[in-house]
């Protein structure tokens, strides 16, 4: 490997050649890119925004992560975190304990709900309408916003 290289790079290059592609290839492992494609996080995240996911990441909460669609697992939905396992959740006027591995999962585009019917703006398909998540549908989380511009920063 190291002849190989040696031909492509020269001598004094080879070092940061090396640092270099093992840098591209670190984050290729633990992180990953993606277009966010509806505004049921706004106005944290935006329908088009591009951003940076952690593949590696234990739920937390508060914390916004992309999640199996209860009704079609070939889709991701993108949910924040706000109840752990064992925690009291008010849902629909009725208080509940969070089941032992799931999490309740809302997004920031939040209606007032009136039994199954949304009153106000479109809002999230989110744990009101499908209930708690098991953590195994829990999947990767969002840690930056890189594109636009305009709405660059962190996802804490």
């Amino acid at each position: 490997m190291r002849g190989f290289l040696k031909k492509i790079f020269p001598e004094s290059v080879l070092p940061y050649a090396i640092v270099g592609i093992a840098f591209t290839a670190f984050l290729f492992i633990f992180f990953g890119v993606r277009k966010i494609e509806s505004d049921s996080m706004t106005p944290t995240l935006r329908d088009g925004d591009r951003v940076v996911y952690f593949r590696f990441s234990s739920p937390k909460k508060f914390g916004i992560f992309f999640i199996d669609d209860p009704k079609n697992t070939d889709l991701k939905l993108v949910k924040r975190i706000v109840g752990l396992p064992g925690e009291k959740i008010k849902d629909h006027n009725t208080f509940f304990i969070i089941p032992a591995k799931h999490y309740y999962v809302l997004g920031d585009n939040r209606g007032v709900y009136w039994g199954d019917e949304v009153w106000g703006p479109v809002v999230s398909l989110d744990s009101r309408n499908f209930g708690p998540v098991q953590e195994k549908n829990i999947h990767e989380r969002i840690v930056l916003v890189y594109w636009p511009f305009s709405h660059y920063g962190w996802v804490w």
